[in-house]
């Protein structure tokens, strides 16, 4: 999706990407584009590392402080609180604030700006044999936080097996959880009814849905290694990679908002395939009977460990395959959804 860098003067109804600025004293970076301008306000101390949206107001985090930001990228301070690294969320009225350093979990009232503990992740509940294993929650570190105002969502990091918990802060029990797709979920939003998690490595937002079930919906983001996420107005607002400068990325309505099912739709009645499997003269079947076939079982879904050693393992194995004499239309690859990465390099696509 293209990015367009607009100047703070411009007119918000241009619709697309709006780069807002941060701070105090104007720098002018090098223009990409001949027919956009960028000025970007930049933040002359510490850039912010979270970023949210609570009731209309955006508030960013940097270490010891929480700011408040307005609609033309200036900021001020807001208060002051004991955490170095932090996570923002909105929680119902309040801000949630994960505290990445000790593991705990604080609500924050924008008004009183009293801070109260909610809880640790030494204090949920662990469940045994669950999958992912609750048993992160102890082991992993804490990457983001979320709420859909009454339950809150964790990111945890733990390399492939990073993962995201559904907790209830009354009981301290686990509700749901499923893995990440990235070793780094670093930031998380709620928003009509469904989880979005932002991975800055991989540049990319995944959405689950409250219950956090895996959904197909990915998107690329424009401003690479972007992270803090807000959805306001139904639209993303992000950090970029240096935390200076606060990224409007719009993206297609579907992706955020909910699409229901038909009530009446059903499995139909004596289902019929034809033409799957074509018909084979019983004279040939010596002569088709040498051939090499090969089913290969990837650890996961391609796509989310795309360049890493699940994706990469199932690749060499094909093409060693391939190397041996083995046909393509021989080689059946299983992958946790059915479908391959979609990598630029043809020659490593496997035949699913």
């Amino acid at each position: 999706m293209g990015m367009r860098l607009l100047h703070i003067g411009l007119a918000i109804g241009l619709a697309a990407s709006v780069c807002l600025a941060i701070g105090q004293g104007f720098t002018s970076p090098k223009v990409q584009n001949p027919a956009s301008q960028l000025l970007a306000r930049r933040l002359a101390q510490t850039s912010l590392h979270s970023l949210t949206s609570l009731n209309g107001r955006l508030f960013g985090a940097t270490p010891g402080e929480i700011r408040l930001l307005d609609s033309r990228g200036g900021q001020s301070e807001f208060a002051k609180v004991p955490f170095q690294s932090m996570s923002l969320a909105p929680f119902g009225s309040k801000l949630l604030i994960g505290d990445r350093q000790h593991r705990a979990l604080f609500t924050f009232d924008t008004e009183t700006k009293q801070l109260a503990p909610l809880l640790t992740l030494d204090q949920v509940q662990l469940e045994a044999k669950s999958v992912p294993p609750d048993i992160l929650l102890r082991q992993g570190t804490l990457n983001s936080v979320g709420s859909d105002g009454k339950t809150v969502y964790v990111g945890i990091g733990a390399g492939f097996s990073s993962a995201i918990f559904q907790i209830d802060p009354i009981s301290k029990r686990v509700l749901s959880r499923q893995w990440a797709g990235s070793d780094d979920p670093h930031d998380i939003a709620f928003a009509d009814g469904s989880v979005y998690v932002l991975n800055p490595q991989y540049s990319e937002l995944r959405r689950f849905s409250a219950s956090l079930q895996r959904t197909s919906d990915r998107r690329e983001m424009s401003a690479k290694g972007a992270h803090g996420l807000a959805i306001q107005n139904g639209g993303l607002l992000m950090l970029d990679a240096t935390g200076l400068t606060i990224v409007k990325q719009d993206v297609d309505s579907k992706f955020l908002s909910s699409v229901f099912l038909k009530p009446n739709l059903g499995l139909a009645a004596n289902l019929k395939f034809e033409n799957r499997v074509p018909w084979i003269n019983p004279g040939i079947i010596n002569f088709l009977l040498p051939q090499k076939y090969a089913v290969l079982i990837c650890g996961d879904k391609a796509e989310d460990f795309a360049g890493e050693c699940f994706w990469n393992d199932t690749e060499w194995m094909y093409k060693q395959l391939i190397n041996n004499g083995y046909s393509r239309q021989n080689i059946f690859v299983c992958y946790g959804d059915g479908a391959d990465y979609h990598s630029a390099n043809q020659i490593g696509r496997a035949h699913v």
